[in-house]
């Protein structure tokens, strides 16, 4: 029986504060405006407000599939490869993680060649 393993196209959406050109978080109002600088301080705004989020989305391919201990995930068939990505993508540290597309592989022997055949060539 073969073994599989999967090729993982996913997109990550994270969330970061923005920062002004002083590296201090930059303030908006409820209209999602700048808050007008203060004249006296340097990178402070007048008045209050909440910091501007900046929303990043990244595509990657994790090819193949890896474990957090860097072990390629395999299994036995397809159905139980998809469920294993199900599992690993359903965990808590993967919760802006969204799979476009799972590409399963089938690893087969091609040929076994011993050391001596090896060294003819």
């Amino acid at each position: 029986m073969g073994r599989f393993q999967a090729v993982v196209h996913k997109k990550t959406t994270s969330h970061r504060g923005v920062l002004n050109s002083a590296a201090k978080p930059l303030l908006v109002d409820e209209q999602g405006k700048e808050l007008p600088p203060d004249p006296n301080n340097r990178g402070c705004y007048i008045g209050t407000g909440k910091q501007r989020i900046e929303k990043i989305v990244t595509p990657s391919v994790d090819d193949p599939l890896t474990d957090e201990a860097g072990n390629v995930v395999e299994a036995g068939s397809v159905d139980a490869l998809l469920r294993r990505v199900k599992e690993h993508f359903g965990r808590e540290e993967h919760e802006g993680v969204e799979i476009q597309k799972v590409v399963v592989q089938e690893l087969q022997t091609v040929k076994v060649v011993s050391g001596e055949e090896l060294a003819k060539l």
